[in-house]
């Protein structure tokens, strides 16, 4: 018998790994489905779908934190709609900041625990609401209209977000020419369709230079259950003072 060739061994173990590749691919389908997913969806097709995810939901909870150069905060924020939301912020900017805001259907209250002092209004639009509409909107309500984006987006791989005690595999969507003018990263599930991550990149204004970089994680997400109705009453503490205004920073 005639030794097998170099060219010829080759071919057989080139042969041998694409019949390897074939056999774990329904495997590798199964260990990932989000994988298998995502590959099998476009993009538009995937920001059409979180956007219906976010949309279609009429109760949610979500405990976030956000990064930048000027400082870090904490947020705990829930709804229930069409009336109740609140908002538990602990941030680190220039010193130790806490908030507490919640908003119903006939009244709002904001409290800051440090300084022991609380606002309380009607169901008209006051200083608690419109801070809650802007965090409500920034973590949560626009992400209902990213299929509008499509058009600016693209993918750039994957990438794994620590969230809820387990690491999950990203996709990773480039939006560019916000609002602001810069672009910004969201990292999104495809098995769930939720955002879990974002970073978005702006240049610093005239006339300082440079870009600020803000990073947002999404460590507990859940759209698909009522929040625990405690968490929308108050009273306000022993010793609590009531104020006209609260600072937000």
């Amino acid at each position: 018998m005639q030794p097998i060739r170099t060219s010829q061994a080759q071919a057989c173990r080139a042969s041998e790994a694409g019949t390897k590749t074939l056999f774990l691919l329904p495997l590798i389908a199964v260990l990932h489905p989000s994988l298998s997913r995502a590959a099998d969806e476009s993009l538009p097709v995937i920001l059409r779908n979180v956007a219906a995810k976010y949309a279609s939901a009429t109760d949610y909870s979500m405990r976030a934190s956000t990064r930048s150069s000027a400082g870090s905060s904490e947020f705990t924020l829930a709804a229930a709609r069409p009336h109740r939301c609140m908002l538990r912020q602990k941030s680190r900017t220039n010193g130790r900041f806490e908030l507490l805001l919640i908003a119903g259907a006939g009244e709002a209250w904001g409290y800051q625990p440090q300084r022991k002092l609380y606002t309380k209004s009607g169901p008209e639009q006051g200083e608690e609401r419109e801070e809650l509409a802007r965090v409500h909107h920034q973590y949560f309500g626009r992400f209902q209209d990213l299929d509008r984006l499509a058009a600016r987006a693209s993918s750039s791989g994957y990438g794994t977000v620590q969230t809820g005690g387990r690491s999950v595999r990203c996709l990773r969507v480039i939006v560019e020419a916000t609002r602001d003018g810069g672009k910004e990263e969201l990292w999104i599930d495809p098995e769930r369709y939720l955002v879990l991550k974002t970073v978005a990149r702006r240049q610093r204004p005239l006339p300082e230079t440079g870009e600020v970089v803000t990073t947002s994680i999404w460590h507990e997400c859940d759209l698909d259950h009522p929040a625990d109705p405690s968490v929308f009453a108050f009273q306000p503490p022993p010793g609590a003072r009531r104020t006209n205004t609260l600072e937000y920073r």
